[in-house]
């Protein structure tokens, strides 16, 4: 009886031993290839951490680092976006809205019209064919469809649904005019930026040809710019002038050339009330007021809601992701504090973030945010917590939401001119993060054998060769077990 017992248990463990080595062994198989790629590839003296997590075993499969804290640059915003999914909801909207505050006489509004902001980032030219006053001139066109055209009080910026601290700690205090360092703002115009373009004139010496989008009262351009021949030295400068809302631009520029530069606003909630100001003239409406942000001291009035407007967070993550636009995460880290924890503050959303992580069982100490884009240099995290997050999201109901949002390879956003053989096309969905010295890309890959995965790949210090790198664990990973 125990020979027949014994017997038995050996069959079962030479079956269950068989299968466990075929499993070992493809995945010993693929681990064979990324160590192959480390050794030969890895940027010498970077930081390197890599953590491989099969989604269908649930497991992760490779391990390099991958519990050492690196730095995220924008892969920040695949825990930025993946909270504001589960907290807010795919169906979350961001709601503006214009309210007329007294009462309405014949053609007179006998008070002030309030723009009343919802940390809205897409009221610009992006979904709306490239008119950045396309959401303004809507809701300008409410106003004169009940009737106003004569508004005796002020203009009036409510944006107390976000904090004014329009830049988080920590961001590059020299790169403050750039694009990608947009302040944030309950309201925002053209991702706070204003959009500068200049042309070299025909004739040499001459002043090029000079223009700003949104081009409103109140935003001035200075061109000290002047057109060299087709063989001279040429750069062009632009710049805004301290804390105004006057932008140079400066240099030389060769005969027929053309440049452009994207310079932010130095208050969004002023760079809207312009430009609102300049829809409502154009609709014949005239305000009498001044333009203002709101005070503690507003007067008690009846409110009439003349407009809103509304656009979808299910829009705005792909925005963050795939063109990794910090300005669109930030408003969601913001939006994502005034919602959850009720203040609209850098601190909250990163709080709120927080919170989605114990949600999700990712223990404290594996990732650290100071804002929501991946700007500030103290953003860190390991390897193996981002594939946490990035395997409780692919478990999700919004599952599908999060992994579109984020660059295909070969096809689109930050990845569409990596990876573009016919092997790997498409068969990557990541998050690329580039700062200085600091290079990393997270995702998703599906494999040429069916298996699908997450990745981190985070890298610091010497980062030269770390994008190829990063591109040649991918190609290992698709090949499969």
């Amino acid at each position: 009886m125990i020979q027949k017992m014994l017997r038995k248990l050996l069959l079962v463990t030479l079956v269950y031993g068989l299968a466990g080595g075929l499993f070992i062994a493809n995945a010993a198989g693929l681990v064979d290839r990324l160590n192959a790629v480390v050794r030969k590839s890895r940027p010498r003296g970077a930081s390197v951490g890599i953590a491989v997590y099969d989604l269908k075993a649930r497991r992760q499969v490779y391990d390099y680092n991958a519990d050492t804290l690196l730095p995220l640059a924008s892969n920040s915003k695949i825990f930025t976006t993946a909270a504001a999914l589960s907290e807010l909801g795919t169906d979350y909207e961001f709601k503006t809205r214009l309210v007329a505050s007294g009462v309405v006489e014949g053609v007179e509004l006998r008070g002030d019209l309030i723009v009343r902001g919802g940390g809205d980032p897409n009221i610009s030219g992006r979904f709306h064919d490239g008119d950045p006053l396309a959401v303004l001139r809507k809701g300008a066109k409410a106003v004169t469809a009940v009737g106003i055209h004569r508004i005796s009080g002020d203009l009036v910026a409510d944006d107390t649904f976000f904090d004014r601290q329009w830049v988080a700690p920590g961001w590059p205090e020299d790169q403050l005019q750039r694009w990608y360092c947009a302040p944030v703002g309950a309201l925002s115009l053209n991702d706070n930026c204003v959009d500068i373009f200049v042309r070299g004139a025909k004739t040499v010496g001459a002043r090029p040809d000079a223009s700003l989008d949104p081009n409103v009262r109140g935003v001035n351009l200075i061109n000290r710019c002047r057109t060299v021949g087709s063989r001279a030295r040429a750069a062009v400068w632009f710049r805004r002038i301290g804390d105004s809302f006057d932008f140079q631009i400066s240099g030389k520029i060769r005969v027929g050339a053309a440049r452009s530069y994207n310079v932010t606003v130095p208050n969004p909630s002023e760079f809207l009330l312009k430009a609102l100001a300049h829809v409502l003239r154009e609709e014949g409406v005239q305000v009498v007021g001044k333009a203002r942000l709101i005070s503690d001291q507003e007067p008690e009035r009846p409110e009439k809601l003349l407009y809103t407007w509304k656009s979808r967070l299910a829009d705005s993550i792909p925005v963050a992701n795939k063109r990794s636009q910090n300005f669109y995460a930030e408003q969601i880290l913001k939006t994502l504090g005034a919602e959850k924890l009720g203040k609209g503050t850098f601190v909250d959303g990163v709080r709120a973030i927080a919170a989605f992580h114990r949600k999700i069982d990712l223990e404290p100490g594996r990732a650290y945010l100071y804002d929501g884009c991946g700007l500030s240099r103290k953003n860190r995290a390991q390897p193996s917590a981002v594939t946490h997050v990035l395997a409780w999201m692919a478990r999700s109901s919004c599952a599908k939401t999060y992994r579109d949002s984020f660059s295909v390879s070969g096809v689109d956003g930050t990845l569409r001119h990596r990876l573009r053989d016919s092997v790997c096309k498409g068969r990557v969905a990541g998050k690329t993060g580039t700062i200085n010295r600091v290079s990393a890309l997270s995702g998703y890959v599906s494999a040429l054998d069916g298996g699908d995965y997450a990745f981190s790949i985070l890298c610091s210090g010497r980062t030269g060769g770390a994008r190829s790198f990063q591109d040649a664990l991918c190609r290992a990973i698709i090949d499969g077990k």
